[in-house]
């Protein structure tokens, strides 16, 4: 019996040390494919859905924090389903030694699906949250301007503009998601803008 037990304990500490592992390598890249495909969404929506600037904006930005609270609720969630395997396993396998295979089990399970959740959370879901909301605006912004848009000019726009809202260090601004840093981001975009060639330019600027 207890030689069952201590043949059953390491092995049992073995799978959910595994199960742990491809749980959250599994999880983490299914996240990852979301947010991905969320930012493509959001940039659909911009361009084909929504034709008037401010609707596209504030939508645009809605859906981006909809899906980034989506998905660190489903980082939680594998973290907890991480747990929850590695107890039933070490219940199932084992039948001595429970309370020692149980921790073991639990502080792997916890600490790879909290490292591998926490990586994501704070390298890709930011860098995607932001990335959706300034290509959304940016899209928005010259698609206001430029109807029907002409891909060069497009392409060229989105780029700059983009290049001038780093220096201008919107990005640590934009991270308090609300109606005034939306304004401000337009606000700056459209001044950062040589929208004289455009013939719009008069629309935003002071001097009549």
């Amino acid at each position: 019996m207890y030689a069952c037990a201590n043949i059953c304990t390491p092995l049992s500490i073995l799978i959910c040390f595994y199960l742990s592992i491809y749980l959250s390598i599994y999880l983490s890249i299914y996240l990852s494919i979301y947010l991905f495909r969320s930012l493509f969404i959001s940039i659909y929506l911009s361009i084909y859905l929504f034709r008037s600037l401010f609707i596209s904006i504030y939508l645009s930005i809605y859906l981006s924090i909809y899906l980034s609270i989506s998905f660190v609720v489903c980082s939680y969630l594998s973290i907890y389903l991480s747990i929850y395997l590695s107890i039933y396993l070490s219940i199932s396998f084992v039948s001595a030694n429970i309370y020692l295979s149980m921790q073991i089990s639990l502080f792997l399970s916890f600490f790879l699906s909290f490292f591998l959740s926490f990586l994501i959370r704070i390298y890709l879901w930011k860098f995607l949250l932001y990335l959706s909301i300034y290509l959304s605006i940016y899209l928005s912004i010259y698609l206001f301007f430029n109807d029907p848009p002409t891909p060069h000019l497009t392409l060229q726009n989105a780029f700059f503009l983009f290049s001038r809202l780093l220096k201008c260090g919107i990005l640590d601004t934009a991270s308090r998601v609300n109606i005034e840093t939306a304004a401000e981001v337009f606000r700056v975009a459209v001044a950062s803008l040589p929208w004289q060639q455009y013939g719009s330019w008069r629309l935003f600027s002071n001097t009549g």
